[in-house]
């Protein structure tokens, strides 16, 4: 064969690649909305030259009070907390109010309220939350009044607002390690403390321009992009914030599954050196004290839930990575928690060690993308949580 034909073979060769990507790019362009959801982050940097982020508004406003809430009379509503972690819920309004919660119509005996983050209203079926949970295996008529995205100012105000008609007798505080850093940004946004808004920002989340090849494929070739997300690298399509939510590593566990973990979010937000943490500290004592008070006056009694990181769980893998030194950063919230405790002389469960006796059995209790308790998680909460209230005389009234 000639260097002709040779030519015309490569070019021949040349075209039918060419006329193959094409289509490829033609056909998934068509089924974009139909992908798979971990490739929608690829679909949304194509289409609208915009990192990918997590929308957490989608069914949220900003409010004064709690820094965020949900909105009320939603019908089975749909959303990401990560490129592979959805759940669907509705929410109800509680005598009018401007606030959606997680929960049934209130036409039944309430015993125990719950209030706290997204840990609280669950990233979970509604059946499998660790509130619903504990009220089908407690047979106590329990109130869902978590909030995704809120602290302990807010909880207090909800505790005030819906939990003080109700007078529970049993009020379940749920904390987790970045409420003081949330206590701190609402307390900014509230203008109680001399700080600029923007003080509390944990990124700049201006994209940075690549005019690489690689950059033009990835802002214009669907196929190129979701390719490269498909093989893992998910790194260049998202914004500068939702990078702090991604898990550098990944370990395999014991009962099947695997588990990510050592995101930077945490790791900014429980740092208690830094100065919004230690405001914030501040102002969670505040609301504690302010909240055993007024749920003691009704003759209820205030009970704080501790929820640890999936880092501290898991510590037995997390730390050969990580290292004893950050695993001390995440754990310096929940020190200063029970130091709270003491010091207000508050009722406190933190169930880690019983966690981690069934992480080290190889039992997956969170989610491999996303820092929440999946379902398995939520039912051993639930388990762990009745078993100590019980234990302390706590969970039913006396005769």
């Amino acid at each position: 064969m000639g260097l002709r034909g040779i030519f015309s073979r490569l070019m021949l060769g040349l075209v039918t690649v060419s006329i193959t990507l094409l289509m490829l790019e033609g056909v998934l362009r068509i089924f974009a909305p139909y992908l798979p959801d971990r490739l929608q982050i690829a679909v949304q940097y194509v289409q609208s030259q915009t990192p990918y982020e997590v929308d957490t508004l989608d069914y949220m406003t900003t409010d004064i009070e709690h820094g965020y809430i949900l909105q009320p009379d939603i019908e089975r509503a749909v959303q990401y907390f990560s490129p592979q972690v959805a759940v669907e819920f509705s929410t109800i309004s509680l005598w009018g109010s401007r606030i959606g919660f997680r929960n049934r119509p209130i036409d039944y005996l309430v015993e125990v309220v719950a209030v706290g983050d997204s840990f609280t209203f669950c990233v979970t079926a509604e059946a499998d939350c660790w509130v619903r949970r504990f009220e089908a295996e407690t047979g106590l008529g329990t109130v869902n009044l978590g909030q995704p995205g809120t602290a302990s100012m807010s909880h207090l105000r909800l505790i005030e607002q819906y939990a003080a008609p109700l007078q529970p007798r049993l009020v379940l505080w749920q904390f987790y390690g970045n409420d003081f850093f949330e206590d701190f940004d609402l307390a900014v946004l509230r203008r109680e403390l001399p700080l600029p808004k923007s003080s509390t920002q944990l990124v700049n989340n201006r994209p940075v321009r690549d005019d690489s090849l690689a950059g033009w494929l990835r802002a214009h070739s669907l196929a190129f992009a979701a390719t490269e997300v498909a093989l893992g690298n998910v790194w260049p399509y998202l914004s500068n914030y939702q990078r702090l939510f991604v898990e550098p590593y990944t370990v395999p566990l014991a009962g099947g599954g695997v588990l990510g973990f050592g995101q930077q979010y945490e790791q900014i937000v429980m740092n208690m050196n830094d100065p919004r943490q230690i405001w914030g500290a501040m102002y969670t004592r505040r609301a504690l004290a302010q909240a055993q008070q007024t749920v003691s006056s009704w003759g209820g009694t205030l009970v704080v839930l501790f929820i640890p990181t999936r880092e501290q769980v898991y510590a037995h893998l997390t730390e050969p990575y990580l290292g004893r030194e950050t695993l001390e950063l995440l754990d310096a919230p929940y020190r200063k928690m029970r130091q709270l405790c003491q010091e207000l002389d508050l009722v406190c469960y933190d169930p880690l060690e019983d966690l981690q006796a069934y992480a080290e059995s190889g039992l997956q209790l969170y989610y491999s993308d996303d820092l929440h308790l999946n379902a398995t998680g939520n039912a051993v909460l639930a388990r762990l949580l009745w078993g100590w209230l019980g234990g302390q005389g706590l969970l039913y009234a006396a005769d």
